[in-house]
């Protein structure tokens, strides 16, 4: 892991990692956190990219069984949109746990077979 001052973060595209001050992150893990941030995002509460993210507020309200198509929609639309052509929507599945729906994505890196999980929610 780099710290934001370290130069070897300059050498290649980075971000931050979010909730930890002055660590950045690249690679896998940045592309891990991008979906993260994309798949949690309320479609329309970013002002300069309004269709970035999944519209979860039209599938909080369903019963699981109509809310396993719309999120599995939305997903998709989110990565043909703003993730390919870095990575590759394998699939997709809700969980719900104490009230709360998580989209559990597995996904493959566009340069690599192997396969990665990330869980997002509002």
């Amino acid at each position: 892991m780099a710290r934001v001052d370290d130069t070897r973060a300059l050498e290649q595209p980075w971000q931050t990692r979010l909730g930890v001050s002055g660590q950045v992150i690249d690679g896998l893990d940045s592309l891990d956190q991008f979906i993260r941030v994309t798949l949690a995002t309320q479609k329309g509460s970013v002002p300069q990219l309004l269709e970035f993210g999944i519209d979860w507020l039209e599938i909080l309200d369903l019963p699981v069984d109509e809310a396993t198509p719309v999120l599995l929609r939305g997903v998709a639309a989110a990565f043909r949109k703003w993730i390919e052509p870095h990575a590759s929507l394998i699939s997709c599945e809700p969980v719900v746990a104490n009230g709360r729906v998580t989209a559990r994505v597995t996904w493959r890196p566009a340069d690599s077979q192997e396969r990665r999980t990330t869980e997002a929610a509002p």
